[in-house]
């Protein structure tokens, strides 16, 4: 794959380099100056496509295979769904030479939901539409199902997988015997998230005020927690509907802190909190006001010392988890300009690629490189954005754009005068 070659006007991109890192040092913890990435290649997928905009709804890294996973919406169902290329550890260490020999596979398992791999890389389970299911073993397809509902969320823990439907029913498979469960229905409307919390054990949450541990093994539900008890109790006698009964987004259980993070508040709600428990005893020990849009991503940080959240605004916050504290957002949209060579680089002349809406957020697991599905049917913006988490500040590093059959790599222009 070719590699555009440094030009004199470079000197302007060192001078920007310098400046931008100068003016980040000046600034607050995780407030970032924008970071400037060129397009270097362009790599073809498929015959090109025409249709509504696509999306990278989901994504996922295999540690056992080695490679990141990506699935795209909408495209052809007889066509390519599925995309996947090899990442290690060290492939960030220079970029130039991981895109120099950059390889794309792709397969088709029809238009998906999401898509999710276990914590060894034994397993990967690809969740369609139409009620869909496809899990692979080491690879290889093992086991298909056609579900009544859409599956709306999974978590793989305790050699089981949990699948939550739009209908508030949950199932568990167990792997090793390949045997799927009956289906229990726990609350009234979509199952929004499920997190692997213990042994057995997950944590599920959706529409309501509640969230449920169950044990997978006999289909049990352990607990109820309510997350809004003293204003329910308040409420229930006036007869009046609150926001907080829309539904939790997500919840995130940190076995690190032993603490659960729960994510809730509608499109409409003006109480878009984040509530920290503290798991076993599950007393509310914290909760974040200050996040003013629906958090509708969680991940856990570098070292696990971190949560990181973002709001339907498309803003990054870190919250330490040790001393409960909040970062000063970082607006995504805002933190990226794309160009297309490194001519219009140097006459600031950015690319216009619209940012999509952040679809699924995760770290690759021993390393501080944080990768994000992106794209929006409404704003377009599909692809992956991969970026180093350091202590106090967030540097992106590439952005691989899926557009009508197209693979569009950028790299952000840091890196490329670093490595030469």
């Amino acid at each position: 794959m070719p590699y555009c070659s440094m030009k004199n006007n470079f000197q302007k991109v060192l001078f920007l380099v310098f400046f931008m890192t100068f003016s980040t040092a000046c600034k607050e913890a995780n407030v970032v100056q924008p970071n400037f990435m060129i397009k270097v290649s362009q790599i073809k997928l498929h015959a090109p496509e025409t249709g509504a905009p696509e999306v990278v709804n989901s994504f996922l890294y295999n540690s056992k295979l080695q490679k990141i996973f990506f699935s795209v919406m909408p495209t052809n169902t007889k066509g390519k769904t599925i995309f996947s290329f090899p990442f290690k550890e060290s492939d960030p260490e220079n970029l130039k030479t991981y895109l120099e020999s950059f390889n794309v596979e792709s397969f088709s398992v029809g238009p998906q939901r999401q898509i999710q791999s276990s914590r060894d890389g034994t397993y990967m389970v690809f969740v369609g539409w139409n009620g869909n299911v496809h899990i692979f073993k080491n690879g290889q397809n093992y086991f298909n199902s056609k579900f009544q509902f859409d599956i709306s969320s999974v978590a793989f823990g305790g050699g089981l997988l949990a699948l939550g439907d739009e209908k508030g029913q949950i199932y568990f498979f167990n792997l090793a015997k390949k045997k799927l469960f009956d289906p229990k229905r726990i609350i009234d409307g979509e199952i929004a998230s499920i997190a692997w919390f213990k042994k057995t054990q997950f944590i599920v949450a959706g529409n309501g005020d509640l969230f449920f541990v169950m044990d997978g093994a006999t289909g049990e539900t352990i607990r109820s927690v309510k997350l809004n008890k003293s204003l329910d109790d308040v409420l229930a006698v006036s007869g009046i509907q609150h926001c907080f009964e829309n539904r939790v987004n997500k919840v995130l259980y940190v076995a690190k802190q032993n603490l659960v993070l729960t994510s809730q508040g509608g499109d409409y709600c003006a109480q878009q909190k984040v509530k920290i428990w503290k798991a076993d005893t599950w007393e509310l020990v914290h909760t974040i006001k200050e996040i003013k849009f629906q958090v509708h991503q969680m991940s856990l940080g570098f070292n696990n010392n971190e949560a990181l959240l973002i709001d339907y605004d498309e803003n990054l916050w870190r919250f330490d988890l040790n001393k409960f504290r909040l970062s000063k957002p970082l607006h995504l949209p805002k933190s990226i300009y794309f160009f297309d060579n490194h001519d219009l680089l140097a006459k600031m002349q950015a690319s216009k690629i619209p940012f999509g809406k952040v679809n699924s957020i995760s770290l690759i697991p021993n390393t501080n490189i944080l990768v994000m599905a992106l794209g929006s049917f409404f704003k377009a913006g599909p692809g992956l954005l991969m970026s180093r988490l350091n202590e106090d500040s967030i540097q992106h590093m590439t952005f691989s754009e899926y557009y009508r059959g197209d693979l569009n790599l950028y790299v952000a222009a840091k890196e490329m005068v670093s490595k030469n």
